[in-house]
């Protein structure tokens, strides 16, 4: 648990940095030119070797990149806009115990049908280098179904289905996939970071946590749906993919809009609330009975969602770096 949470917090470090900004690409000389060409003619004048048989596997479309820092392209929400019905949602997965020379994503699809219909696609991929693409062997593919009281029915279609996202030269993410007949329609874009407003930052989170009563009876269930609902809200808005610097200039703006009296509060009980959420994440059977007694129950769900558990992350490390003065 400690080897996810020094991931998480390494990537919300990366993406705050300012890691999405590309690297100026390197000029090139006239001697690398020389050299390409009289590489390109000595390969030309070689005649192929007798008896070599050719492949006959057609070489995956990558986008002819030499190096692509896999975290930064791939991670963040995707979507088709022929197919707007489809989200692609990949998030590194931190919790594999792999080589540390191999990444690894976590990747959902899903496709919402009508409000109570739902076609879900699960993957783990790791991403390969020569192909400039995400390769998976454990697909599978489910049906949710939404009862009128709210109970959610899930279908196994299929499982241990084989493919790939790959990235092409101009950005996108092309699918395939050994059962889904139709993943050869989709090409997926990257959406763009999103970033709530001073005003909802104010009225989801901080409003919130400043106004947390600690010294009443009953503060810790009051402490445990405080939790519960911030978590929820972060991760109802992926702000894991949102631009950091956006982000945390709004949060400040939410913050300074308080009076005097709640922001101290909000500092003091963000405290709180970030030890609370520790706790949950990391041991949730501790305080299950604390959270039920809330009457916050999502937040089991939410302490076994890696995608819940980065969003908050990300909100709690632009709340830590709010610019105060």
């Amino acid at each position: 648990m400690m080897k996810k949470w020094i991931a998480i917090l390494a990537l919300c470090s990366l993406l705050t940095c300012g890691a999405w900004a590309e690297e100026p690409a390197e000029k090139e000389t006239p001697e690398a030119t020389v050299a390409v060409e009289e590489s390109s003619e000595k390969v030309d004048s070689e005649a192929e070797t007798p008896g070599e048989e050719k492949s006959g596997e057609a070489p995956a479309e990558g986008n002819g990149s030499t190096e692509v820092e896999p975290i930064e392209t791939f991670s963040g929400a995707w979507q088709d806009p022929a197919h707007d019905r489809a989200l692609l949602k990949i998030i590194p997965a931190f919790e594999m115990d792999v080589p540390e020379d191999e990444t690894w994503f976590d990747i959902t699809l899903e496709w919402s049908e009508d409000v109570k219909n739902q076609s879900i696609w699960y993957m783990s991929a790791r991403y390969d280098a020569p192909t400039t693409s995400l390769k998976y062997t454990d697909g599978t593919m489910s049906q949710i179904t939404y009862a009128e009281n709210g109970d959610m029915v899930e279908t196994k279609q299929w499982e241990n289905a084989e493919g790939a996202l790959t990235l092409n030269a101009e950005g996108k993410l092309l699918w395939t996939d050994s059962r889904e007949e139709k993943a050869a329609d989709y090409a997926f874009e990257k959406q763009p970071l999103n970033v709530p407003s001073p005003e909802e930052l104010g009225k989801e989170f901080v409003i919130v946590v400043a106004k947390l009563e600690k010294d009443t009876a009953g503060a810790s269930p009051k402490l445990a749906d405080a939790t519960c609902k911030v978590v929820q809200y972060a991760y109802s808005r992926s702000l894991w993919t949102a631009d950091q610097d956006a982000l945390c200039e709004n949060l400040t703006a939410a913050w300074k809009a308080l009076d005097e009296k709640d922001r101290k509060r909000f500092d003091d009980n963000l405290m709180d609330i970030m030890d609370a959420a520790n706790e949950a994440f990391g041991n949730y059977d501790s305080v299950k009975a604390l959270y039920e007694d809330a009457g916050a129950q999502a937040m089991g769900a939410l302490s076994e969602n890696a995608e819940a558990m980065l969003a908050w992350e990300t909100l709690l490390d632009c709340s830590l770096m709010m610019d105060v003065g």
